[in-house]
């Protein structure tokens, strides 16, 4: 199985999205790059659900 790297990820995740196994959104399409929200931790690369606080390493 080939591994997708970083900005494969980061990009398939701009354009559809990220919902938490709670039903948060964690990314939403259309609110700009993810290095900009909030609730991304660009020293550890993850997204963080603002919800139950789940991490989604990219």
């Amino acid at each position: 199985m080939v591994k997708e790297n970083r900005e494969d990820l980061k990009k398939k995740i701009e354009s559809n999205g990220l919902v938490c196994d709670c039903g948060e959104k964690v990314y939403e399409v259309g609110k700009g790059a993810i290095e900009k929200q909030p609730n991304y931790n660009k020293y550890f690369d993850y997204l963080e659900c603002p919800k139950c606080k789940n991490l989604y390493y990219l």
